[in-house]
């Protein structure tokens, strides 16, 4: 049942418009990543056929370098989406080895738009949302991000909103994050909604750049990826060389999976948390007792 390919998809009162972009519910405008919009527009064109992860990348990111974390990341965002808006039947299917695929489900319901369904309301969500061990610990999270998808929210308009280069912080600055991760758009939704609170969000891709900045300028939080670059294990390391520094700013490991080991190996190493979800991430962050410095640069507190 291949899916013909009309301007406007539409299903249990969606309508998904692939000429404007965008996705209502009962004639109500829905905020959402066009990211999204345009994944689902690709999956339906393609059904019954399944959509590899590199082609999504290659649609979605055209001239962009991100890692297939981003493509994972997405699909997770659209399947979040569509569940907060009350829609509870499968969304997306991975197929392992092959790539993604449209819910047969939902295919059905698209090529048949007029067969009833229960309604539904729908909702904006608010955002709710050595080396013997390191190398153990490497391989089951590489085989973890394998067998798990990332668990990733939609946020709400102020985190949605396309940021803009910024030179200053805020006046009143809640705190100072410094973010560490190799692909820093893969951070920007959560990024924008702590700058919208009043905190200022550095963002740097390496471990060195990171080190760096730390001997230069006074932060409450860093914040780091997991794997970057050839290393799946940069997070560790770079707290690691924090505290071999002397360095105790609060220390957080946001990452797509993480297992017991893990949690337990940054505790010892003087971490203060591994979190694999947005909304806990920033439920996290706004609850921490920030006690920022009146001067960025640490020769001059």
């Amino acid at each position: 049942m291949k899916i013909e390919a009309p301007l406007k998809y539409t299903f249990d009162g969606f309508t998904i418009d692939s000429e404007q972009l965008c996705i209502d519910y009962q004639g109500q405008l829905l905020n959402v990543d066009s990211r999204i919009i345009r994944l689902m527009i690709l999956l339906i064109s393609r059904y019954p056929a399944s959509v590899s992860q590199q082609e999504v990348l290659e649609n979605l990111w055209t001239g962009s370098v991100v890692s297939n974390w981003s493509a994972s990341r997405l699909v997770a965002d659209a399947r979040t989406f569509f569940k907060s808006h009350h829609y509870q039947s499968p969304v997306i299917e991975t197929l392992r080895g092959r790539g993604y695929r449209l819910a047969p489900e939902l295919a059905r319901r698209i090529a048949q738009p007029n067969v009833e369904q229960p309604p539904t309301q729908p909702h904006n969500p608010n955002i709710h949302n050595k080396n013997g061990a390191w190398f153990t610990i490497a391989a089951m999270f590489l085989v973890g991000i394998l067998a798990i998808p990332a668990v990733m929210t939609t946020f709400n308009s102020e985190a949605t909103t396309a940021r803009e280069v910024k030179y200053g912080e805020p006046l009143q600055v809640i705190g100072r994050i410094l973010w560490v991760d190799d692909n820093p758009s893969n951070n920007e939704r959560e990024a924008a909604f702590f700058e919208g609170k009043s905190f200022g969000v550095y963002n740097v891709t390496t471990t060195e750049d990171a080190l760096t900045l730390l001997q230069l300028y006074n932060y409450d939080l860093v914040i780091s990826d997991m794997g970057r670059g050839d290393d799946p294990l940069a997070g560790m390391r770079l707290l690691e060389a924090m505290r071999a520094n002397d360095d105790d700013t609060t220390f957080i490991l946001y990452t797509i999976v993480a297992n017991d080991t893990i949690r337990r190996l940054l505790v010892e190493n003087g971490g203060y948390a591994v979190i694999t979800n947005p909304d806990t991430l920033v439920e996290t962050v706004v609850n921490m007792p920030f006690q920022t410095s009146s001067n960025r640069f640490k020769d001059n507190p």
